[in-house]
């Protein structure tokens, strides 16, 4: 693995696949899961789209409790 790389299980890589995919179907996420796919999301967006950039509504987003619209 890579200095910093997460690793994510099969089941895990899966979820967010289909999160990241508008024609795949939702997964079921309990809380924890759902929580943890957020935050790396939002790992990834500052990573690679914030070039260290303050990002406010993300950190709005991050905070909020994650409701189905």
């Amino acid at each position: 693995a890579q200095h910093g790389a997460t690793q994510l299980p099969a089941a895990a890589r899966a979820d967010l696949a289909a999160l990241l995919d508008p024609d795949a179907a939702l997964p079921a996420l309990d809380v924890r899961h759902a929580e943890s796919h957020r935050r790396l999301l939002a790992r990834y967006i500052r990573y690679h789209l914030g070039e260290g950039a303050e990002l406010p509504a993300l950190e709005f987003w991050l905070r909020r409790p994650w409701r189905a619209a």
